[in-house]
């Protein structure tokens, strides 16, 4: 990718950028150099197996659901309650997510855990709704997790 590219994307929360992100472009039918680590932008991609085994089961989910499955979140009390709910919902163990404590991203949810004296957990990491995707479809498919 050339060093001059200057396609951005800002991400504006409450009427500030919140978060400007560099974009790059690739097709298939080009040979490239550089390397990129796709990260969360394959969270949607990965859904896609427990969204269809659901379905095989006639199991349905809720767009918030599906929301906390294929996308990052922002570690707030509504995400936090989102998790607890989906996972006794079907009966999935929290502690068995697997990434680690993370400072929320919502700035004002972190400074309020910190000023209580409450710590970051796995629960606040953005990619626990991931996790908590693949506990429920290993659930699905009968295989341990």
């Amino acid at each position: 990718m050339s060093e001059d590219n200057k396609l951005t994307v800002n991400l504006y929360r409450d009427g500030s950028i919140e978060s400007t992100h560099k974009v790059n472009l690739y097709s298939n039918n080009k040979q490239y150099d550089d390397y990129f680590f796709p990260r969360s932008s394959v969270k949607p991609m990965q859904v896609i197996p427990l969204l269809l085994e659901a379905s095989n089961q006639n199991i349905e989910f809720t767009s918030e659901e599906i929301a906390l499955f294929a996308a990052s979140h922002s570690g707030q009390v509504e995400h936090i309650g989102l998790l607890k709910a989906t996972a006794k919902k079907f009966q999935v163990d929290l502690d068995n997510i697997i990434c680690g404590p993370q400072r929320p991203f919502h700035d004002g949810t972190a400074d309020n855990l910190l000023i209580s004296g409450k710590k970051f957990t796995r629960l606040h990491n953005n990619c626990s709704g991931k996790h908590l995707s693949m506990l429920i479809f290993s659930k699905l498919l009968s295989v341990d997790s």
